[in-house]
This record gives C-alpha cells, structure tokens and sequence, in this order.
C-alpha cells in the first residue's frame, strides 16, 4: 500500500461520502492556505452557533459527566460545545469489565481505617524567611516543647505552612507569635488557626453513603500524619523514606545506592489504602569533597593536584552540589558554584592578613595540607565566598539528580531487580517497619493501619490474533509469539554497511554479517541484494567521509552502521546527524550484538526495524476476529480511525536550560503500519505543571489531519484516540480541558461542522502499584509474574474516575509494573471491555520485538521520538547554563526536524 492508497477499513464497509470537502484539495499546502483564508469566517459563525446554544441558567449546576453519560443524544460533542471549557472535568466510571478468565492477586495496598469521630484540626505556620525545611521540623518541634498550649495535641507538621492537631490549641484563637531559642539563637514562628479542619471521619460517609467527594487536601493531612514521626529517624525525600546505613551499593563517581520505602495515601473503589512499595535512589557519598573529586578524576590522585583543563568537567559533576564545613564551631552548608583557578597558597586576602593558607592558620589554628589545590567558590557567586577543598565535606542524604552512567544504571537495575515473590517479601517487611513508627500518631487522630495486603480480582483478557505473512494468524501465548514472516516485506536494495569498530576485525565479521542477513531476511519474506559498499570509517570522521561515500554510491536508500565498542550517545547522534543531512536512512547496531555469535533472534529484531523504517508491516492484529467476542467490538473501526499517541520529556534540574521536548505520533492507516510524528520543543519547565501541556497543539493535531486526509485520498478519521503519556493524577483537569480544546478546534478549522468521536485516555508508568500472583494461582511464566494481558478495574481503583490496571506484557526479570490508565473523555461511550481490549490489542502492534508490550505502540512510539531528539539535543554543544545566549524553540526544533525524503513512517525505531 503506498501513500496514495484508500483506507483501509477492517471491515468490509463502505464510507460515506465527504460532504462539502473540496475535490482539488490534495496539498497539505493548499489545504492550509485555505484554512487561514476560511479562518475568520469560520470563527465568527462558530461564534454565533455558540451563543445561540448556551446552557440555561438551571443547567449551569449540572457536571458535564451527567450530560456526557446520556446515550439517546446523536452528537454528543456539539452538546459539550455548550458548556465552558473550565467546565470540562474527567468522565465518571462507567461499570467494570467482564471478559476474560479470573485471576486471583495481591496488591501492594494496605487498608487504612478511620474512627467516625476522627479529626484533625488545621493551623497556619509562618517561619523565618529562607528557613530550611529541616530547621522548620526543628522549631516546631521547640515550639511545642516550650510552650503548655501544645500539651496533648499530638502536633504534625509538613516543614512548609500546614500544622495539624488532634485537639484544638489552648488559647490559640488568633494568630499568635511563639518565640524559641535554638542553638543559640533567637527565633520566631507565628501560628494561625483555620476554619478548614480535616474530618478524617467523613471518609466513611462518602463510602457508606456515596456523600460527598474525597478531598485532595484530607488525603494530604493523612499523608503528613502517616509520615511525621518517620521522619526524624528516616532521611526523606518527599514520601520516600532512607536509612543511609541500610546496606548501600558504592556505584562508582562518588555516588552509592540507597534502599528505601515509598508510602502514599490512595483512594480504593470502598476504602481508602496505603500504598507500599521499595525504593532505589542514588545518593552522593558523605565525605570530604577532596575524596569526591578523586573519585570522578582519578589524575587528581595519581598526580597530586588538578589539571585546570579538568575543572569544566569537574564543575559538571560539582556545579549544586551541597558541601559544609565545621572548621567554625558550627556547621555550615553551602551550594557549590565550581572550582576556580584560585589557589589558597597564591590568593592574597590583605597585606595584614596574607594568604588563604596564613588565614587558616593563624585565625582558625588550620594547617592547609592542599592549599596548592583550586579552592570551592559558593554561591551566590556575586559575593566572592572560596573555600578551600580539604575543610569541605559533601553534605549526607543528598539525592544525585544528574544523569548516570551506563555502568551505574545497570548496576541500579540489577540491585533493584527481585522476582515477584521476593518483591512481596520486602514490600510487606517494609510496611512492617514503618508501620511500627507511624502507628504512634496515628492512633491519637483515629486512624487504623493494616499490616496485611490487599487481595483483589482481576482477570487475563483475551490476546489477539496476529495476522502476519501469507495472511496466516496465530494466539500470543503469554504475549509473545513465534519469530515469523513479515506481513508485508519491504525489499532491501541500495544498502550499504559501515563500521566505526576496530578496522582489523572488520572484514570476516562484515562477511560473516550480510551473509546471515540476507538468510533471516529470505525467511522473513525479504527481498535483497549484497550491500553496494562495505566500508570502514573512523569515529571522528565519520560525517565526512560518509559524505564521500554516498557522493561515490548514487541513490543509496538504507544503511547499517555498526557503533564502536565503547558506543555512547555520541555516536548514535553523529549517525542522525548524518540521516538528516544526506537523507539516507540508518540503523544502528551495536558492537557487542555484532560481534558475537549472530543469532536469529537478533538478526530478526534488526530486520523488524530495518522492514519497518522501509515502508513495510511486520504483523497487525485481526480486528474483525478479535473483538468477534466483544460487545460492540465492531463499532471501532467500522469508520476512519486514527490513534495518536503523545509525550512529553524533561530533562533533569541539573541540566540547565534545556527545553523540554514533546513528541506526537498519530496513526494513518487501519493496521498502525504508517504514522505521521511531530517533534515541539517548548521552554524548560520552571513550572512542571504548566510545561506538561503541549505548546502549539492545535497546530499539531490539524498538520495530522491534514496529513491523514492526503494518505486516504481526502477520508477523514471519524474517531480520534488519544493516548497521553507523562500526565500526573494533579494535571488531569489542566491537560483535558486545554489539550480536548485544542482537538476540537484543530477539527472545527479543518472543516465547519467537522467533529469527530474524541476517546482521551492517559498512560502512567510512573506509580508504586504492584500486582502479584496469589499463593492459589500458579504463574503462567518462569519469571513468577502476572500473566500478560491481567488487568484491575475494582477494589483499587479510583472510586470516582474511569482507571484500569493493565499489565499486557509478560515479565522477563524482576516484577512486571502494570500501566495505569485513567479514561479522562470518551465521546464514543465505549463499554469498559472495548477499552480494555482495545488498549491490551494495541500493545502487540509494536514492531520491534514479537512480544507484547507494556504500553500501546503509539505511545511507545511517542517516547522514541522524544529520546531520538533528546540525544541529539544533548550533541548540539550549547552552554544550557547560560540562559542568554541559547537559541530560540524554533531554531532548535528546525535542528530536530528530520530529512525532508525521510519524513514518513516510523523513521525513529
């Protein structure tokens, strides 16, 4: 099928003319121009439409999930035009799933219980100005210590403005200033009663009695209670909780792995829950600074001082790094700004005073031993502070925020990394743990914990049936199948083969290479050819003399290029670079997957890509068979459909200034076999919450349209599903309003009157739920894990939102993560089923392995986007420290944009 073809429905069903399209309007140019010429016309008549369906007065009250869940209505997304979009809330549930065999399970939730009478009365506290928050835990603590009023209160505080009791304070009617002295020095915090107490004891009503809503900030309080007395013997990190001497892992650079427990408050389908699970973080090593720096540069050690052309690459792993120094007679904690060229011997205070290294010597009675070494300057640096580098000691319980190595992260996943049943063992130990610190409070303000887990339901949906070459089917069994023919193979021709690994062990291994591609490519289905080069180029003049070579070779379409061993993301960005600018497309092989006994597995995940990125389909699954045992299976893809699947990336607080980067990938076709992908680079999140909404969206989502209706020969999709990765549970409301407005006008602009079925529904990978297999259900893989295709609807779900547990692929190592998904609009008024399924179908239409995996593929795809285009930001050599001087989002995302023959498909698997 080539660009120009029909689309394909998966049933045999004939689609209704456009009415009122224009014939002529083939170009996505030409389309556009109309748009913009149409635009104010359009915006005015929309406008008046508008005002002429307004809600009445009597309507406004109602919630636009009561208007939304009413079936009988024909065009359910004119009637959402009615209301304002800050009206728009997320869709109730609409029942829970039935298909699928019955499994029994274990989640990591715990019940969390509550007396009717149970309250916790709020306060206000104001401290200090610049008050650490470790100092605030310390002055309230004082607070309550000195003064009678306090006594009985059983007081929780969060370090910031909130105060909680368990009785009301004596005395404390209005706002009142408490003076403490602490460690010698005079402080004062002002408490304030609030009129908002936590009714902890309502709980129970709204699950009793369906009265109510559970409200975020009770769910808060209970958090702070839970957490308030860990605390003090933990090292925390929000709701994460570290013992530094529990066992730590040395990962190399001055940073050692901690083991830790995460603890949150979740809301259930009947009964609120605390949720348990391990956590891993690096951490910095406490010790002088000196041996920090010895550890990241071992020249510093073997040569005795610091080489200045190092300090820049000193300074990336020092730059906001916490140090204190206790040569005074308290302790004091800096931020590091870099190491200077300054040396203590040589920087000269004053005449009277002399030297740094006089200074320490005569002042604080301090020998310097390494005053030739370059001394710490802090921040702020407009003050000039330097210290030097033996009085410095790098501050404990600091989290690393950089980026890791390699070597740190495969030593991460490996400590991390537990079977199922051993993760269980752990969860439940540590809950035992902080139960036992926790209970102490919670008793006082009514609240009951369990040491037992939560048992619940869930059940294994059915797989698909996978169509692949010659148009035979098979079952996936447990997510995987057979290593087979491709559905419809690209032909290889035109290729070439270059190697950046060592020269003299290239030629047997580049023979011994195509020889066995071109075999698993015949029973793959592909045609091809001997390369029309094999060639030999050295790392650092890769770009160049790829150039000469193309130039010698005329229309070369493909290109294997095998990295060097020590392959970084250097490397892989300099072979983009080079597709970009020749226009000829790559796939990259590692050295250690080349060089060692080739098999077919490998070779056959090589050619799923290879035949992917040419235009070809590796498998699809059989729609029509596949939702046969659905109820109303055959309603979505009887119409046009496109699936776009969107992320959004941040880079880490450390990195500077770069841009956060959003890729969008949407559907053209029936069987996910072509896609159109959009790359937006927007500014750095200074506010996570509002950066997480993708910039210039309307714009996106009309280019996808407009380039799905040029591929299926002006056919419009008549239902969009749109996959959301990176969205908070917080940033529900945000993104649905802003996002589905953005939808909804990119639909009105491209034609008046054009509204499609829109099914919003975002993907979380980042939560703490674990779903293990119960003592009476035997797994179905070595590994001890669910089954693929288990999903969760009941017991801990969300009592209010439409949110499924889908765990759809089958576990190799450690414990499977389930998906989290929250349906947040659905205009279609799909049954939970059809979602589920749907969801779980898409997850096996991934073409780079022959397994199911743990999200659907547009999303998937949506993150490749992202990382391609975070690595080669990453190589673009810009100072991202020095906010003035860096480029605009548009030059950058002009840098991103990919060559202009390659534009097609998924040319970044």
């Amino acid at each position: 099928m080539d660009s120009n073809d029909d689309y394909q429905p998966r049933k045999r069903t004939k689609y209704n003319d456009c009415e009122g399209e224009p014939s002529s309007c083939h170009l996505v140019r030409r389309e556009k121009e109309e748009i913009r010429h149409d635009h104010k016309k359009k915006k005015n008549k929309h406008k008046k439409h508008k005002n002429k369906n307004k809600h009445d007065e009597s309507n406004k009250g109602k919630s636009v999930s009561s208007s939304h869940g009413d079936k009988s209505k024909d065009n359910p997304l004119s009637d959402r035009r009615k209301a304002e979009i800050n009206d728009l809330r997320p869709i109730p549930r609409k029942g829970t799933g039935k298909i699928g065999e019955k499994v029994k399970l274990y989640a990591n939730y715990f019940p969390l219980k509550f007396k009717p009478s149970a309250i916790a009365y709020k306060y206000a506290v104001k401290m200090p100005e610049r008050c650490p928050r470790r100092l605030a835990y310390a002055l309230m603590k004082a607070v309550a210590q000195e003064y009678e009023c306090f006594n009985g209160c059983n007081q929780v505080y969060d370090g910031a403005q909130a105060l909680f009791t368990s009785r009301r304070i004596d005395n404390l009617d209005r706002s009142r200033i408490f003076s403490v002295l602490y460690e010698g020095k005079q402080y004062k915090v002002e408490v304030s009663p609030i009129n908002s107490n936590a009714e902890l004891g309502s709980i129970n009503n709204f699950y009793e009695e369906n009265a109510g809503d559970i409200i975020e900030n009770d769910l808060t309080c209970m958090e702070i209670i839970l957490s308030y007395l860990p605390r003090f013997t933990y090292t925390t990190i929000g709701q994460n909780f570290y013992l530094p001497n529990d066992e730590p892992v040395d990962l190399g650079m001055g940073i050692e792995l901690w083991r830790g427990t995460s603890m949150s408050v979740k809301p259930g389908e009947w009964q609120l829950y605390v949720n348990i699970d391990e956590k891993h973080t690096a951490f910095y090593k406490a010790q002088p600074l000196l041996d920090f720096i010895r550890e990241v540069c071992p020249d510093v050690a073997r040569r005795g001082y610091v080489d200045p052309r190092k300090l820049n690459f000193l300074n990336g792993h020092l730059r906001g790094l916490s140090i204190t120094t206790s040569h005074l007679r308290y302790v004091k904690t800096y931020r590091v700004a870099g190491l200077v060229e300054i040396t203590a011997d040589d920087h000269l205070i004053s005449e009277e005073k002399g030297s740094v290294t006089d200074f320490f010597k005569h002042q604080h009675q301090v020998n310097l031993r390494y005053g030739h070494f370059p001394m710490v300057q802090v921040e702020p640096r407009n003050r000039n502070i330097y210290i030097p580098i033996e009085l410095a000691q790098v501050k404990e319980g600091q989290r690393c925020l950089r980026s890791l190595s390699e070597s740190q992260i495969t030593t991460i996943i490996h400590c991390s990394t537990k079977k199922p049943f051993e993760k269980r063992r752990g969860v439940l130990a540590a809950a035992r743990r902080i139960f036992r610190e926790a209970s102490r409070t919670c008793e006082q303000y009514g609240m009951e914990l369990s040491e037992l887990d939560t048992s619940v339901r869930g059940r294994q949906l059915p797989a698909p049936l996978i169509t692949y070459g010659n148009s035979r089917r098979v079952t996936p069994r447990n997510g995987c199948w057979s290593n087979v023919p491709f559905a419809n193979p690209a032909e290889l021709y035109d290729w070439g083969l270059v190697s950046m690994g060592p020269q003299d062990r290239n030629l047997n291994m580049q023979s011994y290479f195509y020889d066995r591609l071109k075999e698993e490519a015949r029973n793959k289905g592909m045609r091809t050819e001997s390369p029309r080069f094999v060639r030999h180029i050295p790392e650092g003049r890769f770009q160049e003399d790829l150039g000469r070579v193309l130039s010698e070779f005329n229309a070369i379409k493909f290109l294997f290029v095998i990295l060097p061993p020590s392959s970084k993301d250097a490397h892989y960005s300099t072979v983009k670079k080079a597709e970009q600018e020749y226009g000829c497309m790559t796939q990259c092989i590692r050295w250690d997957t080349f060089t060692r006994n080739l098999k077919n597995k490998s070779l056959g995940n090589i050619l799923s890509k290879t035949n992917a990125k040419l235009g070809g389909l590796n498998w699809t699954f059989d729609a029509m068979e596949s939702f046969k045992s659905i109820r109303g299976g055959n309603c979505i893809f009887n119409t046009p459909v496109m699936i776009i699947g969107a992320d959004v990336t941040h880079w880490a607080i450390c990195e500077g200034s770069k841009p956060s980067i959003a890729g969008i990938v949407a559907t053209l076709d029936s069987t996910c076999r072509k896609y159109a992908s959009r790359i937006v680079v927007q500014p750095p999140r200074h506010n996570k919450q509002s950066t997480e909404i993708i910039h210039n969206f309307k714009d996106v989502i009309t280019y996808l349209l407009l380039k799905f209706r040029r591929v299926n020969r002006d056919v419009k999709p008549q239902k969009i599903f749109y996959y959301r990765d990176g969205v908070s549970n917080g940033q529900f409301v945000q993104t649905l309003r802003e996002e589905l407005a953005h939808i909804q006008a990119a639909c009105r602009e491209l034609e008046e009157g054009y509204e499609p079925q829109v099914t919003y529904i975002t993907a979380q990978k980042r939560h703490k739920t674990r779903l293990f297999c119960h003592r009476d259900q035997r797994p179905d893989n070595k590994s001890g894990n669910v089954p693929a295709g288990t999903v969760v609807d009941t017991t801990i779900t969300h009592p209010l939102l439409f949110d499924f547990f889908l765990c759809s692929h089958s576990g190799i190592q450690g414990t499977s993560r389930p998906c989290h998904y929250t349906v947040l609009w659905d205009d279609s008024h799909l049954s939970a089923d059809l979602i589920q399924c749907f969801t779980y179908f898409l997850c096996h239409v991934y073409a780079r392995c022959t397994r199911s995996v743990s999200y659907p593929a547009p999303i998937y795809y949506a993150h490749l986007l992202c990382t391609r285009a975070r690595t080669l930001l990453a190589s673009m050599g810009y100072n991202w420290n020095n906010p003035s001087r860096l480029p605009t989002t548009d030059s950058i995302e002009g840098k991103l944009r990919q060559h202009r023959d390659l534009r097609k498909d998924v040319y970044f698997l």
